[in-house]
């Protein structure tokens, strides 16, 4: 399309008028055509910029070290009723040959929509005011998605108390102060428990 005109142009040209008759492409008509090929060039320049621009976001996305491995990792949503027959869709799946690891959890690794500002520990500041996001996970989550664990240890059902536990990222614990976090307690919605493990940012 934007060559269009152009070649329209020069196709109702003869060769020998075009170098006779310089003044056709003069004056007004001459500014506007002009002013065309610099608006042109201008958004030629911008579109190829945004293009760089989109095009290293797309390889940032696609090799961002996320903190996990994401490679062959399927995350299958249930909706409802189905959530109260996780255990048995689990099994079922381990049965699997094809399938190395199964784990469970309430929000997708991509989507921690649940959040609060109600976490509390001994010493903390009270002037500071932290907006954490967290989710529920099993035991078998650590193994699933490649997560590193820095410090403490994870979930484990030899540890029945871990029903009450907690495991924070590194991020939370240069929060907490200095010093490990495993094994100090914290407090999240009213309910405290101990910090089980730390892992590292994901």
């Amino acid at each position: 399309a934007a060559g269009f005109y152009p070649s329209l142009v020069l196709s109702e040209t003869k060769p020998l008028q075009a170098l006779r008759a310089r003044g056709r492409f003069g004056g007004a008509r001459g500014r506007l055509r002009r002013g065309l090929v610099v608006f042109q060039f201008g958004l030629t320049i911008l579109l190829m910029i945004g293009t760089a621009s989109v095009d290293r976001q797309l390889r940032y996305i696609r090799n961002k070290d996320l903190g996990y491995d994401r490679n062959r990792l399927l995350a299958v949503s249930l909706p409802g009723e189905s959530r109260s027959r996780v255990e048995v869709l689990k099994e079922a799946l381990r049965r699997e040959g094809a399938v190395a690891q199964v784990t469970g959890t309430a929000a997708g690794m991509a989507n921690l929509n649940w959040s609060s500002g109600t976490a509390d520990w001994p010493g903390k500041n009270p002037d500071l005011n932290v907006i954490t996001y967290n989710n529920y996970v099993d035991e078998a989550f650590l193994e699933t998605f490649g997560v590193s664990l820095r410090a403490g240890r994870f979930f484990s059902k030899d540890f029945p108390a871990d029903g009450e536990g907690y495991v924070i990222n590194e991020a939370f614990e240069r929060l907490m102060g200095s010093g490990s976090a495993a094994g100090k307690t914290l407090t999240y919605w009213k309910r405290t428990g101990p910090i089980v493990g730390v892992l590292k940012d994901f």
